[in-house]
């Protein structure tokens, strides 16, 4: 696509010749692929990439005959490219008529595939049917916003470029209606601060929890009933493209942490569990911790893990060390630790830091004394 803006750039100019007519040549019939797929096989194959049923194969294939046929139709079926260079694909026995009746067989199967997404529609769970609410929203959207900002006639203080950004800043803030669950990895303030204004703007959103947290939560605002998803350690939750499995992490502050492993992707939301005070904001902001000095980031982490865990003082090794064993068995691709950057790559390190946390140092806080020392350092001389 670039090569083809320079060479129609170019040929706007009166430059590059034939060299710049053949760059701007694939603009002709490019955008045919894209638009007649998305216009039958997304809808065709949405949301989790089969058709609806095997009977829908013969249109499938139809429908891709269709398009690639429009598209050669379109490359070779004009004796000349732009400004009137010869066109060296020509292909003088392809027929006008015949890449016209291709271009509008495939344009006809656009209706039929967004039947298909109907009749899915009906037949499907309610996770299938939210994804589908969820696209049918978008697709209204887009769909709104060409017409206007298509619109030949509009009022002089409202051009259809202003109107377009008016649409885009709509369907901004109607994201919120996309979200189907909020995981909450355990009650505590600094992961609960904006729930409830979520879960007003997400009307479709359930919180999901365990029983312990939903209690916990209780004592200050109640979730609704109908809007939580308990999720115990060793159970799944289909969310449509993916499973999303609870567990406990080897290393938690809160009775009702539970992390979360995606089947996917092989990411590991780990709660609290790994997470290291980093000394400056640049690197508790990298895009991955391997930014931290590794003899740095190893202390960092065990002082964590005395400070929000103390109890692994307290815990027999050998049980403590099998705990990390599922976390090993599922070889998480990443690892997002609520106060750490993202880990990717080995993570061999990680588990062996965090298995020497029994033994590290015990934290202890500052005293009064110590309190009212700093406070003295802390006025001016």
């Amino acid at each position: 696509m670039t090569a083809t803006a320079v060479g129609q750039s170019l040929l706007d100019h009166h430059a590059g010749g034939m060299a710049a007519a053949w760059l701007a040549w694939p603009a002709v019939w490019l955008w045919l692929p894209p638009l007649g797929l998305m216009g039958t096989q997304v809808l065709l194959r949405f949301p989790d990439g089969a058709l609806p049923a095997p009977r829908w194969r013969w249109f499938s294939r139809l429908t891709l005959a269709l398009v690639a046929a429009a598209t050669i139709g379109m490359a070779v079926v004009s004796p000349t490219v732009t400004d009137g260079y010869a066109n060296l694909t020509y292909l003088r026995q392809v027929p006008q008529e015949l890449t016209l009746a291709a271009g509008l067989a495939a344009l006809a199967c656009f209706p039929v595939s967004v039947a298909s997404v109907v009749i899915r529609y009906r037949r499907s769970g309610i996770i299938q049917r939210q994804q589908i609410r969820w696209v049918a929203w978008a697709a209204g959207i887009f769909v709104a916003v060409y017409l206007v900002s298509a619109f030949p006639v509009l009022p002089q203080a409202f051009s259809g470029s202003e109107a377009m950004t008016v649409a885009v800043f709509v369907a901004y803030a109607l994201v919120p209606v996309s979200i189907g669950f909020a995981v909450l990895r355990y009650p505590d303030r600094d992961h609960t601060g904006g729930l409830f204004a979520l879960l007003d703007a997400a009307p479709q959103a359930r919180v999901v929890t365990t029983f312990t947290g939903a209690g916990i939560m209780s004592t200050e605002h109640p979730l609704p009933m109908d809007r939580i998803y308990l999720l115990n350690p060793g159970q799944s939750l289909d969310v449509g493209d993916r499973r999303l499995t609870g567990f406990r992490p080897p290393l938690f502050d809160n009775p009702a942490t539970v992390g979360i492993l995606d089947t996917s992707t092989g990411a590991c939301l780990s709660s609290d569990c790994f997470g290291a005070p980093l000394p400056t904001s640049e690197l508790a902001s990298a895009h991955d911790a391997a930014a931290a000095d590794p003899g740095e980031l190893r202390a960092a982490q065990l002082l964590w893990a005395t400070v929000d865990s103390p109890w692994v003082h307290s815990v027999d090794p050998a049980r403590y060390a099998a705990s990390f064993q599922p976390l090993r068995d599922f070889g998480p691709s990443v690892i997002l630790s609520t106060h750490l950057p993202p880990v990717t790559g080995n993570t061999d390190a990680l588990f062996a830091t965090l298995l020497d946390a029994p033994s590290a140092a015990v934290f202890t806080g500052p005293d009064q004394a110590a309190l009212e020392a700093m406070l003295r350092d802390f006025q001016p001389a």
